[in-house]
């Protein structure tokens, strides 16, 4: 059983090491010691703008525009959750912090 596990983990996660399988928290607190939000976000923004104003044949279709405008916003979710789960595992509380309430934008 372990080693299926372990198979299927490999297939799935193909850049975290043992280590950082072992404790994802502490990839999650590198993410936001190395990034701010509002960093993030711009570079998010960027992404999307260079895919939906040039050229690319990946893009012609509405429906694949805005499934990229989708990717892009869950991502941003995903970066604030990562923010809030790492703010917990350094203050080393169980509820949110009070800056969890403020806004970066």
């Amino acid at each position: 059983m372990q080693m299926l596990k372990r198979a299927y983990l490999n297939e799935c996660l193909v850049l975290l090491s043992d280590a950082q399988i072992s404790d994802p928290y502490s990839v999650l607190v590198d993410f936001v010691a190395d990034f701010q939000i509002g960093q993030l976000r711009n570079v998010i923004g960027q992404m999307a703008e260079v895919c939906l104003t040039t050229e690319s044949p990946m893009y012609q279709e509405a429906e694949e525009r805005e499934d990229l405008l989708y990717y892009s916003k869950r991502f941003e979710l995903l970066i604030e959750a990562a923010w809030i789960i790492a703010t917990y595992r350094k203050t080393g509380k169980n509820e949110p912090p009070k800056e969890a309430n403020m806004t970066s934008h």
